[in-house]
């Protein structure tokens, strides 16, 4: 039993210990295309696995603009950075080949960023709170049809987009329950693009309005026969109700909110923006009410 016992110990060391020189690391340092060094950047390690590609985005620059990717197994990859607060993409980087193995399980490179683009950082805001809006995408496409791309890493309403240069793009900016924000430059509200050079950063605030609030509008002004011109939000709301001699059916306006009791948080927040709305309206003079039924 003694010498049995031992093989089956020896064995799982044998293993383990293979398994473990299967696997490596790869450290390096990320630069501009001067040369400068790059922190905050992000390393990417592409794995091509017959015609399919997979690239893992994961690993950050620290302050000296160093990296170091553990336990990759033996083979051959891509590496690639990006840095989209300073204009480098994904899109625009091409990979370098690097090897781990038994040979070189360790190998130390540089990862070189290029193509460098322009810059879009915006906060994207609730367009009746003010408030940051989580979770949305910003995306571009150029006109021509040559650029397009996506971004969707934003969870407190801030974004930082590399865009391409020399191309008239067009941008949207969402999320969940929103209708999308689309940027216009207001020197020539009816072309409705953006176009960069590299290293350009334009600054925008993106406001956006809830599909409850839409919704709530909608009701409003079918109801009373707004015209389609007047807009759909609560500032074609207020002109709607407070200007006159818009819609089809004029003030007095009674509105009741039904089942108030069984709106949402999130909702509720919307409905009570309506609802402070009406009573500003109300308190300027104008014959109109709101109630709340349950």
């Amino acid at each position: 039993m003694r010498g049995n016992w031992v093989a089956v110990v020896f064995f799982a060391t044998v293993s383990s210990l293979a398994t473990a020189q299967a696997t490596g690391s790869i450290s390096g340092m990320v630069v501009d295309e001067d040369g400068q060094l790059v922190d905050h950047a992000t390393v990417c390690l592409s794995i091509t696995s017959g015609n399919s590609r997979a690239i893992n985005c994961n690993v950050p620059t620290d302050k000296d603009a160093h990296f170091t990717l553990g336990k990759v197994k033996f083979g051959t990859y891509g590496l690639l950075a990006m840095n989209e607060s300073e204009g480098y993409s994904l899109t625009n980087q091409s990979p370098q080949k690097v090897s781990v193995s038994a040979a070189d399980p360790s190998p130390n490179v540089i990862v070189r960023l290029h193509h460098k683009g322009g810059v879009l950082i915006g906060t994207a805001r609730d367009q009746f709170t003010g408030q940051p809006v989580k979770g949305i995408m910003v995306q571009y496409l150029d006109i021509d049809g040559k650029a397009s791309g996506t971004s969707s890493t934003f969870s407190d309403g801030e974004f930082h987009v590399a865009l391409p240069t020399q191309c008239d793009l067009i941008i949207v900016v969402s999320a969940k329950g929103y209708k999308g924000w689309v940027y216009t430059d207001p020197s020539s509200p009816s072309h409705p693009v953006l176009r960069l050079n590299s290293g350009d950063r334009k600054v925008v605030d993106g406001y956006l309005t809830s599909n409850m609030v839409l919704g709530m509008c909608d009701a409003f002004f079918r109801a009373v026969g707004a015209p389609q011109w007047d807009g759909r939000n609560f500032d074609a709301l207020n002109d709607s109700i407070a200007a006159g001699s818009i819609n089809q059916v004029e003030v007095p306006y009674r509105l009741v909110i039904k089942n108030y009791d069984k709106i949402g948080a999130g909702a509720k927040q919307m409905t009570d923006d309506f609802i402070d709305l009406i009573q500003e309206i109300a308190a300027r003079g104008c014959p109109v009410e709101v109630r709340l039924d349950g």
